[in-house]
């Protein structure tokens, strides 16, 4: 029994150690990782890819007014929700942005002109 653990990294991975007295370090420790792997911790940042439809957010704000009145924005408690709106639009925006300059390039590598006159 272990009154005290030890989880030490370094380079070459993560050892733990057992005490079993708070003053002593008597034991010996032993990795986590398989032999000859190496712990490499450097996580990716994730993007949020979800847009909530317009008519979904004036539906919550709708509900949100019914329960928790006009000032439902200055309650600490909805702070999800007026977060979750304000990251929505900006999400919303900058996806319209990319899909006008996808279009555009696509145009230009293809070289369509916006208006196309035909005679028959």
């Amino acid at each position: 029994m272990s009154k005290r653990i030890i989880v030490s990294k370094s380079n070459a991975g993560v050892s733990v150690r057992g005490e079993s007295f708070d003053r002593n370090t008597l034991g010996s420790q032993k990795s986590l990782l398989k032999r000859g792997k190496k712990l490499l911790l450097e996580p990716s940042v994730i993007e949020s890819g979800m847009i909530v439809k317009p008519d979904k957010i004036t539906s919550i704000t709708n509900l949100l007014k019914k329960h928790y009145r006009e000032d439902w924005q200055s309650n600490d408690a909805l702070s999800f929700f007026k977060n979750a709106f304000k990251d929505n639009s900006v999400v919303e925006n900058s996806t319209t942005e990319s899909r006008q300059t996808e279009n555009e390039d696509v145009a230009k590598k293809f070289c369509f002109a916006e208006t196309l006159d035909f005679d028959i």
